[in-house]
């Protein structure tokens, strides 16, 4: 197991992913308050922790699907406990091997990238799923 896995493991077992939530949620919720999300469109995070931002995303009404994936093991089982809708998906995987076949009109990813193996590979790989003229968000 590596170390970033062995880590975020811990923060699920503890607690930190709630403060996380927290911590970030106030800036976050107004970032993505400036979304139009005015047409049904499917929405990934990448590094979802506890899955808090996926759960917000799949109240919007023209949410057709929201995934959010980690490396953490212990997170993901911490997201699917707290999974309020058929909307949402959870996956313990990371971006650069993820064979995932589908396209997302939003990717979001927040204090995750930097833990990839390939910075590279995880932005070529966050590219092809990503529908022509979809965006992708970044926060870190």
């Amino acid at each position: 197991m590596d170390k970033v896995r062995k880590t975020f493991d811990s923060w699920a077992q503890s607690g930190r992913a709630e403060l996380m939530e927290v911590e970030h949620g106030k800036n976050v919720s107004k970032f993505l308050n400036t979304i139009s999300f005015d047409k049904p469109f499917s929405f990934l995070d990448v590094g979802c922790g506890n899955g808090w931002v996926v759960r917000n995303i799949a109240k919007e009404s023209n949410c057709k699907k929201a995934i959010g994936i980690d490396k953490s093991k212990k997170m993901i089982i911490q997201a699917k406990k707290k999974k309020d809708s058929k909307k949402e998906e959870f996956v313990h995987t990371d971006i650069e091997s993820w064979k995932y076949r589908g396209k997302f009109d939003f990717i979001f990813s927040m204090e995750a990238l930097y833990y990839s193996d390939s910075i590279e590979k995880a932005l070529k790989r966050i590219y092809k799923l990503l529908k022509p003229g979809g965006q992708f968000f970044l926060w870190n």
